[in-house]
């Protein structure tokens, strides 16, 4: 059984700008948007596919993008909290927690 995966307003923030930047730089924003929801699915039909980063956080990758996205497993959803480019600090996530 899949869980639903919802993205918090800071990671769906996340998503849009740097949809806009691959959009606007190369055009490629459609695919950057669907290898994300690709990520999403598999971690929806399989949440505890990715390691723990910090206490009841996990990372995943964007296949094919230097973007990690952090989330968390409740009971009824998969819950993103942040769609962040791999070279940014883990403050940048961790302030959201």
């Amino acid at each position: 059984m899949s869980l639903k995966v919802v993205l918090t307003h800071l990671a769906e923030y996340d998503l849009m700008n740097a949809g806009d930047w691959y959009q606007e730089r190369a055009g490629g924003g459609f695919k950057f948007a669907s290898r994300v929801r690709e990520a999403l699915e598999q971690v929806g039909a399989m949440p505890e596919i990715h390691p723990v980063v910090h206490a009841d956080v996990r990372r995943g990758r964007i296949r094919g993008y230097p973007y990690l996205f952090y989330y968390r497993v409740r009971t009824d959803r998969v819950e993103v909290i942040a769609i962040l480019h791999g070279r940014r600090s883990d403050d940048a996530w961790e302030a959201r927690l």
